[in-house]
């Protein structure tokens, strides 16, 4: 277990584990539509579902990621975990730099 990386996105103190670190980098993708509660899901792949809402969109108000992200992991009803869930992803990718706000608006750092 020692050689295994720790995936550094982190909500409710879960983590994902990884072969090693190029793996969790190289990731690009997101399983769905899925039978998987939100908490089963992997915060890589939820952060990967919303980079991919932003890339369509270029920009959007931080209010419509989380129903847009959410549908496209294969919710058809999104709830309070779900949009926690989504938000608190999208503030780490803000901390982080990968994304940023613009007058309301995120859109990728360029």
């Amino acid at each position: 277990m020692s050689s295994l990386d720790l995936d550094s996105l982190s909500v409710s103190g879960l983590n994902g584990v990884w072969l090693d670190e190029e793996c969790a980098k190289n990731f690009k993708g997101y399983r769905a539509p899925s039978p998987r509660s939100i908490t089963e899901i992997p915060m890589i792949e939820i952060a990967n579902a919303i980079k991919e809402v932003i890339e369509e969109e270029f920009s959007l108000p931080k209010d419509k990621i989380p129903t847009i992200a959410a549908r496209k992991l294969g919710f058809s009803n999104v709830g309070a975990k779900i949009t926690e869930t989504i938000n608190a992803i999208l503030d780490m990718m803000l901390k982080k730099g990968d994304i940023r706000e613009v007058n309301g608006m995120l859109l990728f750092n360029s």
